[in-house]
């Protein structure tokens, strides 16, 4: 699914549970991680430091 998909899936009103969006939300996220972190941190970097902020 591209951003756009994206975007058109939640003007029409679409579901938000799917496989599809939670992967595509996913992305974004880590996206937005990676270029506003101030190291250059890996994807599996930022995942880690994401599960261990969400364990603590």
């Amino acid at each position: 699914m591209t951003p756009d998909d994206f975007l058109n899936h939640i003007k029409a009103d679409g579901a938000l549970n799917t496989p599809e969006i939670y992967q595509i939300m996913d992305e974004m996220n880590l996206f937005a991680d990676m270029n506003n972190t101030r190291t250059f941190a890996t994807v599996e970097k930022i995942r880690v430091r994401k599960h261990d902020d969400i364990t603590r």
